[in-house]
């Protein structure tokens, strides 16, 4: 899997490149890659999203912007973005490469 981080974010599964459209899954997704295998808690992407104002939904708004992700990165048991404790893990593997250029 490869990712554009500069000009429009976008997501090679191996086949074609997928962009991510809304503004606030582009958030989610860029602090994950920053994160490089780290977990993020639901409280840190909900401030990355929306800092000290956050409306009342904003943890459920961080759910669904991940399972939108999911299915543009994969989903399922075995699939590179996972849910762990209150937060996400996005897995990178050797097959993962970002390209930093624009699409």
């Amino acid at each position: 899997m490869r990712f554009r981080a500069l000009g429009p974010l976008r997501v090679w599964d191996g086949a074609a490149w997928s962009g991510i459209g809304a503004p606030h899954q582009r958030v989610v997704l860029a602090v994950l890659l920053a994160e490089d295998g780290r977990a993020v808690t639901t409280d840190r992407l909900v401030h990355e999203i929306w800092g000290e104002r956050p409306p009342r939904t904003a943890a459920h708004a961080v759910q669904v912007y991940v399972e939108r992700l999911r299915r543009v990165i994969g989903a399922g048991p075995q699939g590179p973005l996972s849910t762990r404790g209150r937060g996400y893990q996005l897995l990178t593997e050797d097959g993962v490469s970002f390209h930093l250029a624009p699409a």
